[in-house]
């Protein structure tokens, strides 16, 4: 199938962003001739297509919806499919607030468990460019142009439904070679000079270039949204003295905590890392460059051997590219995030919290079994 496409530049206003290619019509099946550009257009791209198990990946693409709106487009379509149809079937909704929904729709656009369309729109936000870029990178597309389309009420699905259809059907030997193919697709945007930046940032960091072996312990503290999942000091102390019971020094990571203790601001510390300009200056590769940081502590030189906390999306990007991980989580969430198990069923296990785990209170307290749940399943990472 040949497609031809245009950038028309549009000033939309996102977080530090000045300027977002916008998306508009897409060009038909064997269309070859030149279409006439207006006075603002920058100049054609090309279109990369990507096969992906049964389904291809047709357009991707951004456009502002009134002042403020943006939306990202994916469309997934079967390639033996007659005919073509504009109206997507999902709609996948992105906003800075659950972040992990990036990683899950990411990681669904590798394995591509679904050739239905898919509309994924990203709500306006600091991190909105980043994400878009981050999408772009990993499905491989260019940007096409399009008539604006209605906005849809539909019920929003969830991507780790698609991550589950694809697992569930999956031999064991399949699965490592998807999470492979997922781990390469989230980091190929990456040049040697990000590698680089990432590694010197994280040389700079007290307390993590050792070899002691070491456990991410996630903070989340949001004033604003979903309290009940924010981390208090004493949560964090429990978590950390069962690590230290197996010979597991903790690493805070994360949001900063006014109430951590004196000891406790001791231990390694990569919380507020997402602030510095390493991560910051460039959303083209920002979110990639948070997930090197990832790969790069799992690394003997840094010796990283897994992470818990609070269900957090922070921590689903790290456990794509396979590092071992516990969350915990009331039912609700949790009912989720067992879909995200069937994938990385060897290294990612939810402790359920409970349907009477208020969502009132910070994430505070954990039962004994809940605690047992956790060390057993990172039993086999201790070191011995």
């Amino acid at each position: 199938m040949l497609f031809r496409t245009k950038q028309v530049p549009k000033t939309v206003a996102v977080g530090r962003v000045k300027r977002l290619a916008i998306g508009a019509q897409s060009v038909g099946a064997f269309a070859v001739g030149a279409m006439a550009i207006s006075a603002f257009a920058i100049g054609a791209i090309a279109i990369g297509r990507l096969a992906i198990g049964k389904a291809r990946i047709k357009r991707l693409e951004i456009d502002e919806l009134g002042v403020g709106k943006l939306r990202l487009r994916d469309v997934l379509e079967t390639p033996s499919a007659g005919a073509r149809t504009s109206t997507p079937d999902k709609l996948f909704y992105l906003t800075d607030k659950e972040f992990g929904d990036t990683y899950h729709v990411a990681a669904a656009l590798v394995l591509c468990a679904s050739g239905s369309p898919v509309e994924v729109v990203v709500a306006p936000g600091r991190k909105a460019a980043a994400i878009y870029h981050f999408l772009r990178s990993v499905s491989s597309v260019g940007l096409l142009e399009r008539e604006p389309s209605v906005r849809r009420a539909d019920p929003l699905p969830d991507a780790t439904d698609l991550i589950s259809a694809w697992a569930e059907s999956r031999a064991p030997g399949e699965k490592s070679a998807g999470i492979r193919e997922i781990r390469r697709r989230f980091l190929q945007s990456l040049s040697r000079a990000d590698k680089n930046a990432v590694e010197q940032f994280l040389l700079q960091k007290p307390n993590l270039s050792t070899s002691d072996p070491k456990v991410l312990i996630w903070i989340r503290n949001d004033p604003d949204y979903a309290r009940w999942r924010n981390t208090t000091a004493a949560c964090i102390q429990t978590l950390a003295d069962e690590m230290k019971k197996n010979k597991l020094s903790p690493v805070l990571v994360g949001h900063g905590l006014a109430s951590l203790t004196e000891d406790q601001k001791q231990w390694g510390q990569l919380v507020e890392f997402f602030e510095d300009d390493t991560f910051k200056q460039d959303p083209k590769t920002s979110i990639a460059r948070q997930l090197w940081m990832f790969e790069l502590l799992k690394s003997s030189r840094f010796n990283i051997v897994a992470q818990i906390g609070m269900v957090s999306g922070g921590m689903d990007g790290p456990a794509l590219l396979g590092l071992p991980t516990v969350e915990f989580a009331p039912s609700g969430n949790a009912c989720r995030m067992h879909k995200f198990e069937t994938l990385l069923e060897q290294s990612f296990r939810v402790v359920d919290l409970g349907e009477s785990y208020s969502n009132q209170k910070p994430f505070a307290d954990l039962t004994d079994d809940q605690i047992s749940e956790m060390v057993d399943f990172l039993n086999p990472f201790f070191p011995t």
